[in-house]
């Protein structure tokens, strides 16, 4: 009798960590020495898993199948996300329901809180993900001095290009109190700015690294944030049952073109001005939301110094 739906979610709550580890074939004495369990458990998982159709027989074992393959992955990012999700609690709560962000920024999210012993730690996030691009999309909701400073370093001094929309008040703001750094920035090169009258609950960046093939060597099936976990509350540290899951599970990876550009997005968190938080990822949904949210309001904007239309 085919399982249905309530049978699948049980096994995948209860069995994902044996799909982390059957994506290649094992037999069962390798389980019972990787997951430390006792003969009888791997027994009695792998029938409930075959038993579902998560695994079949093998030449050297059990592995998944492809339904296995693809139920894992569908589990593993749902409880990314939700780890991204209670990571950002305290920043979503003064949010409201219409803030129109997406589930997907939170999937292996990196998110940053202030707190009274770190109350820059958003801001120092903010600035490490601009670190590692060669090109960004902004849009600023608001501005703190910081912002002009980062983004004065990295287009001026550092040569980072970038596509910036601000909400209406952002720039008359700068204007007034950066001006000199302002125009630095509008006259470099690869720097577009446009206003918008357009606004949101939080600021929005899409980034973007043009890799080399030899970043890379050595690096098949690593994830590309996870080389930059820092002490901000890491959603993506957890995973389905425990640590099991996360190991030798670099699949959300292994289609990356080197050649390719890597891209994350972020979403600065704010409640009446205040900042509140800063998550990002570099998420494939996560980031495809982002880029399409950027390209509705820069296809709103006006951007300055372009020729007005006739």
């Amino acid at each position: 009798m085919r399982s249905g739906p309530a049978d699948l979610q049980k096994c995948l709550r209860t069995r994902s960590h044996f799909l982390a580890r059957l994506r290649h074939p094992r037999r069962k004495r390798e389980l019972a020495d990787e997951l430390e369990e006792s003969r009888s458990t791997i027994d009695r998982a792998l029938r409930e898993l075959e038993g579902v159709g998560f695994v079949e027989r093998a030449d050297r074992g059990y592995r998944t199948t492809l339904t296995g393959e693809l139920a894992f992955e569908a589990y593993r990012r749902y409880v990314a996300c939700l780890d991204g999700l209670v990571a950002a609690h305290d920043a979503l709560k003064p949010l409201p329901t219409g803030a129109a962000l997406d589930g997907a920024l939170f999937e292996d999210a990196t998110v940053a809180l202030p707190t009274q012993c770190s109350p820059h730690a958003p801001v120092e996030s903010f600035e490490a993900v601009l670190d590692d691009a060669d090109h960004a999309r902004v849009f600023a909701t608001a501005v703190i001095p910081a912002y002009v400073d980062i983004f004065h370093e990295q287009i001026v001094d550092r040569g980072m290009t970038a596509d910036v929309v601000c909400a209406e008040g952002v720039l008359d703001w700068i204007l007034s109190r950066r001006e000199e750094q302002l125009a630095a920035i509008a006259g470099s090169d690869g720097v577009t700015l446009s206003e918008t009258s357009a606004d949101r609950a939080f600021s929005l960046v899409v980034t973007e690294r043009e890799s080399d093939a030899s970043e890379h060597e050595g690096s098949a099936g690593v994830p590309a944030s996870a080389t930059e976990r820092t002490p901000d509350r890491s959603a993506s540290a957890r995973a389905p049952d425990g640590d099991q899951c996360r190991e030798d599970d670099g699949r959300a990876t292994e289609t990356r073109d080197a050649h390719h550009p890597t891209k994350r997005v972020g979403a600065m968190l704010y409640d009446e001005g205040r900042l509140v938080g800063f998550v990002h990822t570099d998420a494939r949904a996560a980031v495809a939301w982002g880029e399409a949210v950027f390209d509705r309001l820069a296809a709103d904007a006006m951007q300055l110094g372009a020729p007005a239309d006739d």
